[in-house]
């Protein structure tokens, strides 16, 4: 698993040593395993099943997907998969409740449901934050912007904007507020992480979100071991 700061030197398994082949190592097995125990209620998901996500995505238009890079930036920049937005580990939990309060507002209004998938090197960083997202989807939502959501049920403009006379014209009804309908939020971790991703050969891209790159930050020169030696890259 991803080790504390002062542990990304310390083995977290018995070796490190990769198997060849696409399929995750003994390693990488053992590390899968650590990170279902250590997060019980988190929801895996599989390179496969995400790999078929994202190639369902321009079929499926009541559905979202949200990739979510937990690592630190200087990770992200090396390379990320597809799509990624990079969510910043350091985040507080207030910060968390805003963003996953306020995403439905960034969203097509037709997603009836959104996938939000975190990744990082192995699976333990991302796993925690999707632990926090969980529990920030089920906290209240801030009373700030609670406020500024709530739009007239006549005209649809916000009430805020309403209350001043500078909602839609002619507007005749009475100021009614009505919260929008967030969809279906399922979080899940990506077992493996990135490490796993690439080991399989999947597409990166670098920093310009565009061009494709074999290369992953390691993390650590130890669990650094875990991908493939030409593909190692600190910066």
């Amino acid at each position: 698993m991803d080790p504390p700061e002062e542990d990304k030197n310390t083995p977290g398994s018995s070796g490190a040593t990769k198997e060849h082949g696409s399929g995750p190592s003994m390693a990488m097995r053992s590390l899968m395993s650590a990170v279902r125990a250590s997060f019980p209620t988190v929801r895996q998901l599989n390179t496969s099943a995400l790999f078929k996500l994202m190639g369902e995505a321009p079929g499926r238009p009541n559905h979202g997907l949200l990739i979510l890079d937990t690592r630190e930036k200087s990770e992200y920049d090396v390379s990320h998969l597809p799509g990624a937005r990079w969510l910043d580990p350091a985040t507080t939990d207030g910060e968390l409740s805003t963003f996953v309060h306020y995403l439905p507002s960034k969203l097509p209004s037709q997603y009836a449901s959104l996938d939000l998938v975190c990744y990082c090197s192995v699976g333990y960083r991302s796993s925690k934050m999707a632990a926090r997202l969980e529990a920030a989807l089920k906290s209240p939502v801030p009373a700030a912007f609670k406020v500024a959501a709530l739009t007239c049920r006549y005209c649809g403009a916000r009430m805020s904007d309403c209350e001043k006379g500078e909602g839609v014209p002619g507007c005749a009804g009475p100021v009614s507020a009505a919260e929008p309908t967030p969809p279906d939020t399922n979080v899940f971790n990506l077992e493996g992480g990135i490490f796993q991703w690439a080991n399989e050969n999947q597409r990166l891209v670098d920093a310009s979100h565009c061009d494709a790159t074999q290369h992953v930050h390691p993390y650590s020169v130890v669990w650094g071991q875990l991908i493939d030696a030409a593909r190692r890259k600190w910066s």
